[in-house]
Parts: structure tokens; sequence; C-alpha cells
């Protein structure tokens, strides 16, 4: 739009003009090649760029947030299966001091039993340390800077149902990385056009009593380097040097945001395959996993059937009891 011309005047006690003056000249600056607009949208590609990136730190704290939560519990839970075994360990151990005692079993077995409870033992402080910086890490995540208040669930949770079936690679859009890296590309590419439209004259059409400006005049004269260039004779633009440098940085930087679009994109997707084939090779693990708990299960109350029975003793119970700690952990 072009601005109209605005007066400003001062007028005396008789009401005679004393002067006047056009503080704004009509004129406006060429822009033939959406130079402006293009600069526009390139600031606005930036901003989303920057408002992706949050989203991608966001994302990431909450992952973090919750991966130490699953950890914490799985530390609790493994704490819980580490003490029964070493309470049965030391089960087991009174027992063959009593047999050694008795002189029914040598001194190497009795050892040999000591030395897996004791190295089960040693394995507490180390699991009770990294259930503490868990704790700590977490309680930085969520800000409060003290101990964070956690239900220990002993358990971790059931494994929800699978994902539906024949997702759309459109939710990939969703990602953070992919919606900056897609921005920043559209702001290079706004900002590659913007510096090529500076390579357009930039006169000014009116003077400041809006008829046609000195520029203007001189711009339209025989003289002048377009139309010789119009007319074949290769004579370089204003600031010709400087302006191809530009345009040849601006470009490459616009490639560099396509290659690196296009990184992101390929990175999206292999990380995709990668948690779904993950998924699928543990659900495989864990099902027959639930299959070996099972036996260990019912083995253990098989034996704790006989033991009542008289027909088993209380090693061979204890042993079946830590097969299936063994199996749990």
């Amino acid at each position: 739009t072009s601005n109209l011309n605005r007066a400003t005047f001062s007028t005396s006690k008789s009401d005679h003009i004393e002067s006047y003056n056009l503080s704004l000249m009509a004129s406006y600056e060429v822009d033939f090649w959406k130079k402006l607009s293009s600069a526009e949208k390139a600031a606005r590609w930036q901003l989303l760029a920057t408002k992706w990136n949050r989203l991608t730190v966001i994302n990431t704290l909450t992952a973090e947030t919750a991966l130490k939560y699953f950890q914490f519990q799985y530390l609790t839970a493994k704490l819980r299966v580490l003490k029964e075994r070493v309470n049965l360990l030391d089960e087991e151990v009174k027992v063959l001091e009593e047999r050694y005692k008795r002189g029914e079993i040598p001194l190497i077995q009795l050892k040999q039993k000591k030395f897996l409870y004791y190295r089960t033992l040693s394995l507490i402080p180390r699991l009770e340390k990294e259930k503490e910086v868990v704790r700590q890490s977490l309680s930085i995540l969520l800000g409060t800077f003290k101990e964070v208040d956690l239900k220990e669930k002993g358990k971790l949770p059931e494994l929800s149902e699978r994902l539906p079936a024949f997702l759309p690679s459109d939710l990939l859009k969703r990602r953070p990385d992919i919606k900056s890296a897609e921005a920043l590309l559209y702001s290079y590419h706004a900002q590659y056009a913007s510096v090529l439209a500076e390579r357009f004259p930039k006169i000014t059409l009116t003077g400041s009593l809006g008829f046609m400006s000195d520029e203007l005049e001189d711009f339209l004269s025989g003289d002048n380097f377009f139309w010789k260039l119009a007319a074949g004779i290769t004579t370089p633009l204003f600031n010709a040097g400087y302006l191809k440098a530009k345009a040849k940085s601006a470009k490459s930087q616009y490639k560099q945001a396509v290659i690196q679009y296009a990184k992101t994109l390929l990175n999206a997707f292999w990380e995709v395959e990668r948690c779904l084939l993950t998924e699928e090779k543990l659900r495989k693990e864990l099902k027959v996993k639930r299959k070996l708990y099972q036996e260990a299960e019912d083995f253990e109350r098989l034996m704790e059937e006989r033991y009542r029975k008289g027909v088993v003793d209380l090693l061979t119970l204890l042993e079946a009891k830590l097969n299936l700690l063994q199996v749990e952990d």
C-alpha cells in the first residue's frame, strides 16, 4: 500500500499560514519479487523451528521421567527378589552347617553355598545405591530438589496391548524433530528467495512532492545498465559479486537444510523400525519366560507338598524356591 501525504501546518493567532511541511514522502520500496514477504516467511519458519525444538526438549524430559520411574520400580522389584534369595540362601547355609557338623556333607559343599550367599548379599548395596541415584534424578527432573514421594510397587506393571495394526507413517509428522527440520527447511528456502530478491533494484519512485523521483528518471534513461542488460550486454549488477556470494551462501544453507531434513526423516523411520522389532522380540521372549516361570512355580509348589509329606528334605525345597526366584528375576 502507498502512504498518503501528510501535511503538518503551523498557524498564528491571525489564522495566517506561517509554514507547512510534508513530513512523510509518498514512496515505497519496490518489492517486485516479494522480498519483504519472503523475509517475513523466513522469520515465521525460524520461530516455528524454535517452537518445535522446545517441544523436542519437552518430549525428551517426559520420556526421561517415565524411564526413570520404571527404572525405580524395576530396581524396587529386583531388590525384593534379591533379598528373598538372600534369606533362602541363609536358610540353606544354616541347614548345611548342621549337616556338616553331623558329618553328612564335606566342608567344600558348605563353603560353596556360603560363597554364593555372600556374593548375592554383596549385590544389595549396589542396587540400593542405583535406586537412590534414580530417585535423585527423578527429583531433579520434577524440580522438587528433595526426596520424591514414590510408591514402591515391588512388581512391574503388566504390559499394555499391542499397537494398533496398519498405523500410517503420517504419524511421524507429529515428531517435534521432524517438525523442526521441516520448519528450518522452509525458513532457509524463504531466506534464499529473499536474498535473490535483493538483486532487484531499490529505488524511490516519487519525490517529496509526489512526482517522479530523480532516481526513477535516471533508472529509465538509456544509459542505465539494465537497458544494456536487456540489450544483451553482460553488465554486472550493482554489488553483483557480493549479492552473488550471498545468494550462493543462502542456496547452500537451503541445500544443507534439505539434507538435514532427509536425515531426520530417515532417523525417525529407523527408530520406529528398531522399536517395533525390539517390542516383537521382547514379547516373544516374555511369552517363553512366563511359561518357564509357571513351570518353576509348579515345581516349587510340588516340592513344598512333598516336603510336608516328608518325601524330600528342606534343602531340596529351598533349592526349588531359589530356582523360582531366579526365573522371576
